[in-house]
C-alpha cells in the first residue's frame, strides 16, 4: 500500500505541473514536451507566435502586445481597394502623420489644389506677393502677368517668387550690361568731337524745339539716353536744315563771330531804311547791300540768301 501511495504522490506532482493545473516552464531540450503539446491536433503546425514563447506567461505577454500593435496600425488598402476605402485610409494617415503628403492623381485637379495648398500656393492669383530685385523696383504690370501665371501653373508662393527674383534680376543685369556699353560708345563719340558736343546737342534740341510733343526726345538728348547712331543722324540733320557751322548762343542759332538772329533783323530793317540802300546809284549803295545780305544770313540761316537789291551790287 505503501508503495502505491508513493506512486500515486509522484504521478501526481509529474503531471499536475505545479498544482495549478496550467502549464508549467518548457522542459530542457530532450527532456520531457513543450508547454504547448497537446494544444492543439497531432500533426498540426502551430505559428511562430506559439512555438516560439518558452513559456505560456510569454506567449500571453506577446499576444496582448500584438493585439495592442494592431488596434493602433493602419491597414494599407490593396490593389483592389475602393476610392472610399483609400480615401478613408489617406486620412487616417494625415491624423496620425500630419507632416505626410500623398501624390495626387495627376487626372484630379482638387488632388492636385488641395496638396499644393498645404504647400504654401495661395488660394487665388491675387494671394501670390513678390519680392522687389536687389536694386530694382516692382514692375506692376509684370507683376500682374506673373501672379496669373503661377496661379495658373500651380506654383508655390516661394516657387513663384524665386522665378520672379531671378527673372528680374537677369533682367536688370541685361540692362545694366547695355548701359554699360552704350556710356562707353557714347564716351567715344564725346571724345571725338569734343568741346563742340554741348553746342551740337542744343543745336538739335533747337531744331526739335520747333516741333510740338517733341520733349520727351529732347530730355533724352540732354540725359545722354540716344545711342550715339541716333545722336549723329539728328546732328547731321541739324546742320543740313539750321546750316553747318552754325552755333548756338544762348537759345540763338547764329553763325561763329555773329550776331543772334532777332538782332541781326534788327540790323538789316536798319540798313533797309538807310538812304544808300534805297539808292542804287548812291556811292555806298553796294556796300549796303552786302552789308543787308550778311544780316539777312544770320537773321534767317536757312533761307536763301538772294534779295532783289544784289542787282545793284557793282
Amino acid at each position: 500500500m505503501q508503495g502505491e501511495g508513493g506512486d500515486g504522490s509522484g504521478g501526481g506532482a509529474g503531471g499536475g505541473g505545479d498544482g495549478t493545473g496550467l502549464p508549467g516552464q518548457q522542459q530542457a531540450p530532450g527532456v520531457g514536451t513543450p508547454w504547448y503539446s497537446g494544444l492543439a491536433p497531432e500533426g498540426t503546425e502551430l505559428p511562430p507566435l506559439v512555438t516560439e514563447a518558452p513559456d505560456f506567461a510569454t506567449f500571453v505577454k506577446t499576444a496582448q502586445d500584438l493585439k495592442a500593435y494592431q488596434g493602433d496600425s493602419l491597414r494599407i488598402p490593396g490593389p483592389e481597394a475602393s476610392d472610399e476605402d483609400r480615401a478613408a485610409f489617406n486620412a487616417k494617415l494625415a491624423e496620425r502623420v500630419p507632416g505626410v503628403y500623398y501624390m495626387p492623381d495627376e487626372n484630379n485637379p482638387e488632388q492636385r489644389k488641395a496638396l499644393l495648398r498645404k504647400m504654401g500656393a495661395p488660394e487665388s492669383a491675387e494671394g501670390y506677393t513678390f519680392t522687389a530685385p536687389e536694386g530694382g523696383d516692382l514692375d506692376e504690370n509684370l507683376t500682374a502677368n506673373y501672379r496669373n501665371w503661377a496661379n495658373e501653373l500651380d506654383l508655390t508662393q516661394t516657387q513663384a517668387d524665386e522665378i520672379y527674383k531671378r527673372f528680374n534680376q537677369y533682367q536688370l543685369g541685361v540692362i545694366n550690361e547695355m548701359k554699360g556699353s552704350h556710356q562707353e560708345e557714347l564716351g567715344k563719340l564725346k571724345a571725338e568731337w569734343g568741346v563742340t558736343y554741348p553746342d551740337r546737342i542744343k543745336k538739335i534740341n533747337f531744331l526739335l524745339s520747333k516741333y510740338d510733343g517733341t520733349e520727351v526726345m529732347q530730355n533724352s538728348f540732354n540725359n545722354d539716353d540716344f545711342p550715339p547712331h541716333v545722336v549723329r543722324l539728328f546732328s547731321q540733320m541739324s546742320d543740313q536744315l539750321l546750316g553747318e557751322g552754325m552755333q548756338m548762343v544762348g537759345s540763338q542759332v547764329q553763325a561763329p563771330d555773329g550776331l543772334p538772329p532777332a538782332e541781326a533783323a534788327e540790323r538789316a530793317a536798319e540798313v533797309r531804311a538807310h538812304p544808300a540802300f534805297l539808292d542804287e546809284h548812291h556811292p555806298e549803295h553796294a556796300a549796303m547791300v552786302r552789308k543787308h545780305l550778311e544780316y539777312m544770313k544770320q537773321a534767317n540761316p536757312n533761307a536763301s540768301t538772294d534779295h532783289p537789291a544784289r542787282a545793284g551790287l557793282g
